[in-house]
């Protein structure tokens, strides 16, 4: 499947620019692969599947697509930065749902 987006370079700062940014959630949906395809053609490491539960959005301004994020399982749990937030555990448990 090949979806069109603009390719042009963005630069500046964000209050630059006039559109909102957005996150898109596109896991589980039609937007997926697309997702898939996009980071493997433009991350360093490409891009090779996740494993256990995740989440993708889409980042766009205004209606240009700007980058595509992702959460996988091992983001629950991330000692250094938890040490780094204060988190004990149950603080964790307690904040890290609503988070991601």
């Amino acid at each position: 499947m090949e979806y069109r987006y603009d390719r042009t370079p963005q630069t500046g700062e964000l209050s630059d620019y006039n559109g909102r940014v957005r996150f898109h959630k596109v896991d589980e949906t039609k937007w997926e692969i697309f997702w898939d395809e996009l980071v493997n053609e433009h991350h360093y490491l490409g891009y090779d599947g996740q494993f256990g539960a995740r989440i993708k959005y889409i980042i766009t301004l205004g209606r240009q697509i700007v980058g595509a994020i992702s959460f996988c399982s091992g983001a629950y749990k991330l000692g250094p930065r938890d040490d780094y937030i204060g988190w004990d555990e149950g603080t964790r448990l307690s904040k890290l749902q609503p988070v991601l």
